[in-house]
């Protein structure tokens, strides 16, 4: 058998991916599956976008762009900085990408060298510590707890930082636990960074695809915004997927120092070449709305958020910090660890996991694919009557776990 690259050994296939393939195949064997897996938007692509794509076909914009996006839509995200974050940001410090995770990948890719090191607290976004290794580099893991509302505190950073650090890895709101740092705890982290030998070697990836979906009055704040004296070292990482219902249309971007912004089109340019030019320009009208269809979705966000929250009180063995953003629950089953149910150990999250599977046809994914074996994830962006179906079924499966 022909081996494989040593890059490709190190990382695990998506494990959201998987438990949301599982699911599918469930359901088209006929089961009443309720899968709390992928975070995906129930709602259609707004008509405004879909408008402009159509325009963009029948005016025949079905060819090549540049490889760094349409001249329009890098605009258009110009705009969009400047308005809700007070970010001036030219067009050539903008490339347009397959998605917020392309974005991030490739700025991996073009910042990594072998032994470099990217700083991932946790719970992390699945995808992080395996863009750093494929790109040659080492994760490191900082661990938080719910006691800290997952959030990295700057003395954790200060000791996890070392001379190999390179890339630091924020995510707010987050995926998966919906914590969201504060102004001041942004500025806390800035100051820490300010403070290393290495500084101008480290490049903060600021993640802020679910920034328009954020609870009880919490107002979101970027990273660049708050520090600006570290704008040389940080790269801005959104998409349309989340906040404009386009996960399909394949659409983020990432704004950041023009060197390294020049150095991933030139990645992109060798490896996928452009965005679809139909879903770029359909991608250039969302922001014309001026943040109108994300409070909308948000309205119905708010109260399945709720809904959550309510349910989680009657699960016996179940803990949670509120998300204060994003549409994901983190479920801390520790309590529930260590018991059976005809027979079977539930001895870590997977276990948990696969207990609701079998026996209450609800797909969660386990807390081990985000660096937390004690608990799970779930995505409230469904239907809120298939929502509740799912609640009431953990609730039933936890109370019959508990005893």
């Amino acid at each position: 058998m022909v081996s494989l690259s040593k890059s490709i050994s190190r990382v695990e296939p998506s494990p959201t991916q998987a438990a949301a393939a599982r699911a599918r195949a469930l359901a088209e064997q006929g089961k009443d599956i309720i899968s709390f897996t992928v975070g995906e938007p129930d709602f259609d692509t707004p008509a405004h976008v879909k408008a402009a794509a159509i325009e963009a076909l029948e005016k025949g914009l079905t060819k090549y762009t540049a490889a760094n996006g349409i001249l329009p839509l890098r605009e258009a995200i110009c705009a969009k900085l400047r308005r809700d974050q007070d970010l001036e940001y030219s067009p050539a410090e903008i490339i347009v990408t397959n998605g917020g995770k392309h974005a991030l990948a490739t700025a991996c890719a073009v910042l990594l060298n072998p032994g470099d090191e990217a700083i991932v607290p946790a719970p992390y976004w699945t995808s992080y510590p395996d863009m750093a290794r494929i790109a040659s580099g080492e994760a490191v893991i900082v661990q938080t707890t719910a006691e800290q509302g997952y959030l990295m505190s700057p003395e954790a950073l200060a000791n996890a930082c070392s001379s190999r650090t390179k890339l630091i890895f924020l995510n707010t709101p987050s995926n998966p636990t919906g914590a969201c740092y504060s102004r001041e705890q942004l500025r806390a982290l800035a100051e820490v960074i300010n403070r290393l030998p290495n500084r101008d070697e480290i490049v903060v990836l600021s993640d802020e695809v679910y920034e328009y979906i954020t609870y009880d009055g919490f107002q979101h704040v970027s990273f660049l915004s708050v520090a600006p004296e570290l704008r040389a070292n940080s790269m801005l990482i959104n998409a349309f997927s989340k906040t404009y219902s386009m996960t399909g249309w394949r659409v983020g971007y990432a704004a950041g120092p023009k060197h390294i912004i020049d150095a991933m089109t030139t990645h992109v340019s060798q490896f996928t070449s452009n965005v679809t030019s139909i879903a770029q320009y359909a991608a250039a009208k969302a922001y014309e709305d001026h943040g109108a269809f994300p409070r909308l979705m948000l309205k119905e966000f708010t109260k399945r958020r709720d809904l959550v929250l309510e349910a989680a009180e009657q699960m016996p063995g179940v803990s949670i910090v509120p998300p204060k953003g994003s549409f994901f629950a983190f479920f801390n089953v520790a309590e529930l660890l260590g018991k059976s149910v005809d027979g079977r150990l539930i001895s870590q999250a997977r276990d948990f996991a696969e207990y609701l599977l079998e026996d209450y046809d609800v797909v969660v994914v386990q807390g081990e694919a985000f660096g937390d074996p004690q608990s799970v994830r779930i995505s409230f962006a469904l239907a809120t009557d298939r929502l509740k179906v799912g609640l009431a079924r953990m609730i039933e499966a936890t109370k019959r776990l508990a005893g």
